[in-house]
């Protein structure tokens, strides 16, 4: 009874935890805006038109989280047997061993990947960096100018040369654009896509490393198969956000390494993976 109510007890805890996780990746997107930083005339790092995107959300989810909760729950049940109990209980009924450590194992992955995203939006709302596409989004305008007032750009950077770049203060325009859109082209440091892709291609494949450890013959092959496919997808989305004029190559990069800090520390630190069998409650 004592580690039936010690199991209960965890199970209740982890999952507010988990979803109070989830309420805080949301709301600051809600709370706060990005910084409003000004430009330099004549940045043609700034300049580039927007285009629609290689790789939808959609199907960035289905790569970065739903393929990597499916293959650790997939890992886990054919690893330890459906038949194979815990020794716990849930109102009455028996926990098996797999379904412990499914909700064990996805729910360190989950916890990693909205903490990493809460990284990511402070990140973005206190840095504020322009993204390439900045000025086909905002269409800045002076304060006073009419809506529609093409001359507007000109008129802001009338006396820059490319000898001699003008900065134009946040103070100093507005944007004409869509005021959601001004918003996402103010948050383009770092690249949240980057992150969620290459914490969820890092930490699969170490989750493989660790519980396929047991294949041998042509089977083993199936763990490096599977590690390279989720980082070619990983690099592959990273990549897109370069060539869709979304993200700057070092916005890329500062995220491929924080999704892969993460990935690293809940592996290592949270997950016990790498640990000694333990306890099928743990």
């Amino acid at each position: 009874m004592k580690r039936v109510g010690c199991f209960t007890i965890r199970l209740l805890l982890s999952t507010t935890f988990t979803r109070s996780v989830g309420l805080a990746v949301v709301f600051p997107r809600f709370l706060s805006s990005p910084r409003r930083i000004g430009f330099f005339c004549h940045d043609e790092s700034i300049r580039f038109p927007k285009v629609a995107d290689t790789i939808s959300d959609g199907m960035v989810a289905l790569v970065a989280l739903v393929l990597p909760l499916a293959l650790i729950a997939l890992t886990e049940v054919v690893r330890t047997g459906r038949a194979v109990p815990s020794g716990l209980s849930w109102r009455g009924a028996g926990v098996p061993l797999w379904l412990v450590r499914v909700y064990r194992h996805t729910g360190v992955f989950i916890l990693g990947a909205g903490l990493a995203e809460i990284t990511v939006d402070v990140a973005k709302n206190y840095v504020g960096r322009l993204r390439p596409n900045f000025l086909a989004a905002c269409n800045p305008v002076t304060p006073g100018d009419r809506p529609g007032d093409t001359s507007s750009y000109t008129k802001l950077c009338a006396a820059a040369t490319p000898g001699n770049p003008v900065y134009v203060p946040p103070e100093a325009y507005y944007c004409l654009g869509d005021p959601a859109d001004e918003r996402e082209a103010r948050a383009s440091f770092p690249s949240g896509h980057s992150v969620l892709a290459f914490y969820a291609a890092v930490y699969l494949g170490l989750f493989v490393q660790a519980r396929l450890q047991r294949l041998s013959g042509t089977l083993a092959l199936l763990r490096p198969v599977v590690q390279w496919l989720f980082l070619l997808a990983a690099w592959w989305i990273a990549l897109s956000r370069i060539v869709d004029h979304v993200h700057h190559p070092g916005d890329v990069l500062a995220g491929a390494l924080i999704g892969t800090v993460f990935a690293a520390l809940h592996v290592f630190l949270v997950s016990g993976l790498f640990d000694r069998e333990q306890a099928p409650a743990d």
